[in-house]
């Protein structure tokens, strides 16, 4: 009797499919999609008989499921940046992201600035590092060595936040007058001058699980560190004025700074249903008043 040479190959394909998730010929079995794929051709597959758990038939190859696993490892790629990681959820910052208009965000912390009654959110070193933290600037392991410092040296943290508060006022006056088109006040940018030199470089970038960011390390905390993010951003933000539009709330009593991001940079307010609509409504009742 002949042998039944048609049989063995099928038999060794299927022993190759669930050994290794491909076959004789070389098509691979994609069990995801049950198809399955060769020289970006699809094929029906054949049936397959398998004694193994439901779950590892229906799932991908076994090397198909350790390639994957080792691609999204989040693993730092070097010995270097394992002991960065290591440093930053210790005793040092870790800057995240630093959005454009975070040094805008900042002075916005005091809104209504022309009305008779302010509202302020910064009342001590614990809310400017709680404000980093919601705006997901920096890592919030090294903000919390900052905050149990400042518990530790309530005069010397009382000291950064009243620098921090002044230098909020700077950044405000500087933007304030490039948003009008007035010249810069010599002052000011004399102030953020120094304190952008006084800020830690950004000159070692490191890796924090999947994410990246700027390592900074201090010996002693002070204002320029705990504001470099924002520091930063307001030199950035100086150099990219020309095409960065920087307008302030046409409200009087709210004066609110932002970029203008309209199709034809013609905004107004920092919000057309709270101050563009009240704007609205003085004209309306202006004009009821005049008849």
């Amino acid at each position: 009797m002949a042998p039944n040479h048609q049989g063995s190959c099928l038999a060794w394909e299927k022993l190759l499919i669930l050994r290794l998730g491909i076959t004789q010929r070389g098509l691979i079995a994609d069990r995801r999609t049950g198809r399955w794929r060769v020289f970006g051709v699809a094929r029906k597959p054949r049936a397959v008989v398998s004694d193994r758990s439901t779950t590892e038939r229906e799932g991908s190859p076994p090397w198909r499921r350790e390639r994957r696993e080792r691609s999204s490892a989040s693993m730092p790629a070097t010995a270097d940046d394992a002991a960065i990681v290591e440093e930053c959820s210790a005793n040092t910052m870790l800057i995240l992201s630093m959005p454009e208009d975070l040094c805008l965000n900042y002075a916005n912390t005091l809104s209504w600035r022309g009305s008779n009654a302010p509202a302020e959110k910064l009342h001590g070193l614990a809310d400017i590092l709680r404000w980093t933290e919601q705006s997901e600037v920096v890592q919030p392991a090294g903000s919390q060595q900052l905050r149990r410092w400042s518990r530790d040296h309530q005069a010397q943290a009382a000291e950064i936040f009243a620098e921090a508060i002044a230098l909020r006022e700077v950044v405000f006056r500087i933007f304030s007058a490039i948003a009008v088109g007035a010249s810069v006040p010599a002052r000011e940018f004399a102030v953020l001058k120094a304190a952008l030199a006084d800020a830690p470089s950004r000159s070692r970038l490191a890796r924090a699980g999947s994410r990246w960011g700027w390592f900074l390390e201090q010996d002693q905390p002070s204002v320029a560190g705990v504001l470099a993010p924002v520091l930063w951003s307001a030199g950035d933000l100086m150099l990219n004025a020309a095409t960065r539009p920087i307008r302030r709330c046409a409200n009087e009593e709210c004066l609110w700074l932002f970029i203008d991001q309209s199709k034809n940079s013609t905004r107004r307010w920092c919000d057309m249903n709270s101050c563009g609509n009240r704007a609205k409504a003085r004209r309306h009742y202006a004009k009821i008043r005049g008849l």
